[in-house]
């Protein structure tokens, strides 16, 4: 198995023990770091290890901690360097090689590869190895064989239909439709036909009846997503709803039973928004009989570090490139970044950046990548980049053209400002 790019630091307060163990764990292909016996809990700012070598010393010490480092609840496994003191840990041998230290955190699955998901924990295409997105994964096992509501809030970015449909897939309704719906993308005068469908001759347009998501999600998964968002008028129909498990087309008398169960999801603070009179509390307490909270991406950096090797791997080869790495700098930008846009930002981001960039690691800067700050130019030429993704042109052709855009547009003399000179600032 390749354990190139496992990350393990080795905690060690004997100098030469330290040098040798780091020669043996690069020989075994880990990226490494070391530190003695007194600087280890400094780690975690700049690099998240999930694996750890340590002295018994050190991990007693860690064990005692009230306040141990940010790493140490992500590390995935534990081993033992050899040394004379008692140790509840495995231990690495007496004498130890390149072979037995890849071979004794051999447990530690690969940076880019997907485990499988504990058995009976649908995932949906979730991926995480943050502690508390598997308490959620749980969470949702527990959730998917029940009918009841559920609303999931999470930023913009996070994955939250990934989660209801893990719902969805978990539970007996796994064979029917799942339904998704955004109340914020379609205009309010067409969301009471979108969600009850609507009879023929009920307004101008309507020459043939319409089945709404209520209706084509049968006995399966209606997701109502950005429910936040849902006019206030039409709140108390869709309450109505809920409440009666039937509803009517627009335009028509007879009554059509509702067999389908409701998942909801948005990124606003529901809450505030009912103390702002825009968002019915019934209807709120009607959609959360439970509730789901995926944590922002700046929240969960073991997740940071992992989803960004997965993207690198799955992208270089949809590019037809070799797999490559991101810089130990760039991982420090990467954790200081806010990640507003959450996986959704992170995976498009690496996606450009491979798309335009030779370089192997990869020095990247997420922060200058923010849509508000790019200038226009830069803007223009991503809108085109990923309008050519989508169409499907050749990654080889696109990649080299996307590579002779950016060098024409800057000044071949290297101007100061390191930009390209629009028409507009060119003086007559």
């Amino acid at each position: 198995m390749n354990r190139s790019s496992v990350p393990l630091l080795i905690v060690e307060s004997q100098a030469t023990r330290r040098l040798l163990l780091r020669r043996l764990a690069e020989a075994a292909g880990f990226e490494v770091q070391i530190a003695s016996g007194t600087d280890f809990a400094e780690f975690g700012a700049t690099f998240l290890p999930e694996a750890v070598l340590l002295d018994p010393d050190s991990y007693r010490l860690l064990e005692s901690s009230s306040h141990p480092p940010s790493w140490w609840s992500t590390v995935h496994k534990v081993l033992s360097a050899p040394a004379s003191g008692s140790s509840s840990l495995p231990t690495l041998g007496p004498s130890p090689d390149a072979a037995s230290l890849r071979e004794a955190l051999g447990g530690a699955p690969d940076d880019g590869e997907v485990p499988p998901a504990p058995q009976g924990v649908p995932t949906g295409g979730f991926l995480t190895r943050d502690p508390r997105c598997k308490a959620l994964l749980e969470d949702v096992r527990r959730l998917a064989n029940s009918p009841i509501s559920v609303l999931i809030t999470g930023e913009s970015g996070t994955g939250k239909e990934l989660v209801a449909r893990a719902l969805h897939l978990g539970g007996p309704r796994r064979r029917a439709p799942f339904v998704a719906i955004n109340c914020s993308a379609i205009a309010g005068e067409l969301l009471e036909s979108e969600f009850f469908g609507h009879e023929r001759g009920a307004f101008t347009d309507a020459h043939r009846r319409h089945a709404g998501c209520f209706e084509r999600a049968g006995e399966g998964t209606l997701f109502l997503d950005e429910i936040g968002d849902l006019p206030l008028e039409l709140q108390p129909k869709l309450l109505r709803v809920l409440e009666s498990r039937r509803f009517t087309r627009v335009g028509g008398e007879r009554e059509v039973e509702v067999r389908a169960r409701v998942i909801a999801a948005t990124h606003r603070d529901l809450p505030r928004r009912i103390e702002e009179k825009v968002f019915r509390p019934d209807l709120y307490h009607r959609l959360a009989v439970a509730t789901l909270r995926i944590p922002p991406l700046r929240e969960r950096p073991l997740d940071l570090h992992w989803l960004s090797s997965i993207y690198l791997r799955r992208f270089a080869d949809e590019l037809e490139q070799p797999p490559r790495r991101i810089s130990a700098a760039s991982w420090k930008r990467f954790l200081s970044h806010d990640w507003p846009g959450n996986v959704r930002e992170l995976e498009n981001f690496l996606h450009r950046s491979l798309l335009v960039r030779d370089q192997d690691p990869l020095d990247l800067d997420p922060r200058s990548a923010d849509d508000e700050t790019a200038p226009r130019w830069i803007q223009e030429l991503r809108t085109h980049i990923e309008g050519e993704i989508r169409s499907g042109r050749p990654a080889a052709e696109l990649r080299e053209e996307a590579r002779r855009a950016v060098e024409t547009l800057f000044d071949p003399q290297g101007a100061s400002d390191n930009r390209p000179v629009d028409e507009g600032d060119e003086k007559a």
